[in-house]
C-alpha cells in the first residue's frame, strides 16, 4: 500500500503538520508510525469519539497518509470533490477547489504529477499552508 512516510511527514513546518494532524481522526485500520517503537502499525480501534485517546494517539504516532486520506484532506478543505484523469503521457490531471468567478465562468485549480500519491501530497501541503496564511490575518 502506497502511503506519506513519517520522514516526509516530518520534513514539513510544524504548522503543516499541525494543520494535517488537527484534520486526522485516527481510525481503525489506519496506518501509523509508532515513535517509541519505530515501527509501523495499523490501528485496531476507532479513537475518534474518544478524545483522550486521539490525543495520545496524536503525541505518540505518525498518521502514514494513504491516497484516499489525502483526497479526502483536499476535498474537506476545498468543499469539492476531485477528479484524477490519466494521460497518454503517463502523466496525471488533479482537478480540485472549482469554483465560480466574478464572470460566473467555472474553474478550478489543478495539477499535472506523475504519480497519483506525490500529486495529491503536494495539493494538500498547498492547502494546509493556505490555512496558516488563514490563521495569521
Amino acid at each position: 500500500m502506497d502511503y506519506i512516510s513519517a520522514e516526509e511527514f516530518l520534513k514539513q513546518d510544524k504548522d503543516v503538520q499541525v494543520v494535517l494532524l488537527d484534520w486526522w481522526n485516527p481510525g481503525k485500520g489506519d496506518i501509523v508510525y509508532d515513535k517509541k517503537s519505530g515501527s509501523m502499525q495499523i490501528l485496531e480501534l476507532n479513537y475518534k469519539d474518544n478524545e483522550a485517546c486521539k490525543n495520545l494517539i496524536l503525541y505518540s504516532h505518525i498518521p502514514l497518509l494513504t491516497e484516499g486520506q489525502l483526497r479526502k484532506f483536499i476535498e474537506d478543505k476545498t468543499g469539492c470533490k476531485i477528479s484524477i484523469i490519466s494521460s497518454v503521457e503517463d502523466m496525471y490531471y488533479i482537478e480540485y477547489d472549482r469554483y465560480r468567478n466574478n464572470k460566473n465562468e467555472d474553474l478550478c485549480r489543478f495539477v499535472y504529477v506523475d504519480e497519483v500519491l506525490e500529486g495529491l501530497w503536494s495539493v494538500a501541503l498547498k492547502l494546509a499552508e493556505e490555512c496558516i496564511e488563514e490563521w495569521t490575518i
